[in-house]
């Protein structure tokens, strides 16, 4: 018996979904620049052609439904905070004026960009991985194998987790911060 709750329905569309999201976000950042402004049909044609062809490659396909549940996942977050900040009785608009102004705007960007670029660049490595291997395009060299093949997950979280390396984000972390308050000019 069909229920709504039965999702297998959803994997015929599943390549509906690429195609939407390359094709909203290509037409955004198109009719954001000014070129495109006043030619918006370019724009829509432009963005169906990159759309379409992202479809026909099964690696674009599968990165974008590997990294669209992260992207929810922000989104949700965000929308988590905003609520629990207006529950502290901040007004929206302060929110706005704060994420956007010359204080903490910009370092809000790139935080932002930090972060899609890590879910982006994740999700890539991640479908990379399965199509071809990691380990298999290593083969040869003088590499370290952590494991049996098909480990090759559980050896990225160990080398992401590895206390040297959580030492070098928490350094680089510190020295984005110290520069950007002492380059401040207020």
């Amino acid at each position: 018996m069909a229920t709504l709750l039965d999702i297998g329905l959803l994997k015929g569309l599943s390549g509906i979904f690429p195609l939407l999201l390359i094709f909203a976000v290509m037409y955004a950042v198109l009719t954001r620049l000014d070129f495109f402004k006043e030619k918006q049909v370019l724009a829509a044609i432009i963005s169906i052609v990159l759309a379409f062809t992202g479809l026909f490659s099964p690696l674009v396909a599968k990165t974008i439904m590997r990294a669209s549940p992260f992207f929810v996942l922000v989104f949700i977050f965000s929308v988590f905070a905003i609520m629990v900040y207006g529950a502290f009785g901040i007004e929206q608009s302060s929110m706005i004026s704060t994420i956007t102004g010359e204080k903490w705007g910009s370092t809000f960007g790139l935080w932002m960009l930090a972060l899609i670029l890590i879910i982006s660049i994740g999700s890539f490595s991640s479908v990379l991985s399965e199509e071809q291997g990691f380990l298999d395009l290593t083969e040869g060299n003088q590499s370290v194998n952590v494991g049996a093949a098909g480990s090759e997950q559980a050896g990225f979280f160990s080398v992401v987790s590895h206390p040297k390396v959580l030492g070098m984000i928490l350094v680089l972390l510190t020295a984005t911060f110290t520069v950007k308050y002492l380059t401040d000019s207020s």
